[in-house]
């Protein structure tokens, strides 16, 4: 489990914004190789976005992905 199924999970729910936690939960990925993936995916020309989340949680930061 790694990347490619991180980039095909977000590919088939295009426009949905999903935290890395729930990428995880929902592709049986651990949490290191999730990270490792989106890192990588951020990096490559993927067409993978990523915002901070609107979830406000004190000294926080998340980020949600998603496949334009």
């Amino acid at each position: 489990m790694g990347q490619q199924e991180i980039y095909d999970y977000l590919k088939n729910n295009r426009a949905v914004w999903f935290t890395s936690k729930e990428l995880g939960a929902n592709t049986g990925c651990s949490k290191g190789a999730t990270n490792a993936a989106l890192k990588k995916l951020r990096r490559e020309d993927s067409g993978v976005e990523y915002r901070k989340s609107k979830e406000k949680k004190p000294n926080k930061c998340f980020f949600e992905y998603r496949v334009v």
